[in-house]
């Protein structure tokens, strides 16, 4: 059985949140924000991926850690539509922000072979340690002077995804099993994620 912990809290955005909600690092704040804005959408793809691969798992440790998993991905997504929610509501124009990296991610889900979605969510995860690590060791400089809401709701999301680091390659072994094959998704991984989701938040940014 997994030891993963699905964890339901709770961040209160009913008042406005800034968009540059550390002052002292803009960059950093945008980069949030478009993490957020991505958040809801690969995890929304996430679980569909996960229900869909299910009947290929012989394994019963495989399938509860996978329901863990996608269990605490969807508490994530929940959390980070508030912090969304709280922007869309103060610049109306960012919905068309979340709406594109959606249908991006639901094209995917229609078009791409499971293999792909599994490959793809492996790749991307084997990313979030290191990345996580390191903002976490210095989070008293890059969370500490911001907005306590996004800090909290960041740094509960990486502790997270550092304790299920292993859930999305586990899955993809047991259902896929070709490294090469999840070697050779990476590259679109990235093409991804810099044709499509970036540009999709800093056009929306500098447009609203």
């Amino acid at each position: 059985m997994t030891d993963l912990k699905v964890r339901r809290l709770r961040f209160d955005f009913a008042d406005s949140v800034p968009i540059v909600w550390q002052p002292d690092n803009p960059v950093f704040s945008h980069a949030v924000n478009l993490a957020s804005f991505i958040a809801i959408c690969f995890e929304k793809m996430i679980v569909d991926a996960v229900q869909e691969a299910k009947p290929h798992f012989a394994d019963p440790e495989v399938a509860s850690e996978a329901n863990a998993f996608i269990r605490q991905e969807a508490q994530h997504a929940n959390a980070h539509r508030q912090h969304i929610n709280a922007l869309i509501r103060q610049y109306p124009g960012l919905q068309e922000v979340l709406d594109t990296m959606m249908a991006s991610y639901d094209h995917m889900t229609k078009t791409k072979s499971l293999d792909y979605r599994l490959a793809y969510i492996a790749d991307l995860e084997a990313t979030f340690t290191p990345s996580f690590k390191f903002l976490l060791d210095n989070e008293r400089i890059m969370f500490r002077p911001g907005d306590d809401r996004v800090a909290s709701l960041l740094l509960w999301h990486m502790v997270e995804e550092v304790e299920h680091r292993s859930s999305a390659l586990n899955i993809y072994n047991a259902v896929v099993g070709k490294r090469i094959h999840r070697l050779r998704v990476l590259p679109s991984v990235i093409r991804h994620l810099m044709a499509n989701l970036v540009p999709a938040y800093v056009n929306g940014v500098n447009l609203h």
